[in-house]
């Protein structure tokens, strides 16, 4: 999932900005931070959800130029997460149009694909979201819009807040 990678190096340096010296020897056991927490067991995320989040939207090809845009905004209320012992998600969503493909949780971390299906076109289109639960239970993260099928496929990226529904 989302692992962040520490420069040791760059700790070295901030230590010895401080007037320390360099311990490079004994940060090198902590280069990989893991900021999912999976040593703490899987979050729980199932239940309905509520997402929005902004970006961009480019590469539509034709007919569909008219998509690319430099603010792209995205909304899905009622995301329904069935969560297995494993990890595992199920999205479903209360109109149809938004089909889950993959989710999965691992610690605090949360990804998952969902495919948006336009009845006029038949253009398919994947968003791919790849968030952490945060302490205060919602999820935040990144998104990329991606290829699914059909004419004129667009990609994107951008940042989303997803929020429990009421």
């Amino acid at each position: 999932m989302t692992t962040t990678r520490l420069s040791s190096a760059a700790l070295a340096l901030a230590f010895c900005s401080l007037g320390c010296e360099p311990v490079e020897d004994a940060l090198a056991n902590f280069d990989t931070v893991d900021t999912c927490r999976a040593d703490l067991g899987n979050a729980n995320v199932a239940g309905s959800w509520n997402l929005s989040g902004t970006g961009s939207r480019h590469s539509c090809g034709a007919p569909f130029e008219h998509l690319n845009t430099d603010l792209f905004s995205l909304s899905a209320r009622g995301l329904v997460f069935t969560q297995a012992a494993d990890g595992k998600l199920t999205i479903g969503s209360p109109t149809g149009l938004l089909v889950g493909l993959t989710g999965e949780v691992s610690g605090s971390c949360v990804r998952f694909t969902v495919r948006d299906t336009d009845p006029r076109t038949n253009l398919a289109t994947d968003y791919r979201f790849d968030g952490v639960l945060q302490s205060f239970g919602e999820l935040a993260g990144d998104f990329e819009i991606g290829p699914g099928a059909g004419p004129g496929i667009c990609q994107g990226e951008g940042r989303f807040v997803g929020k429990p529904s009421q």
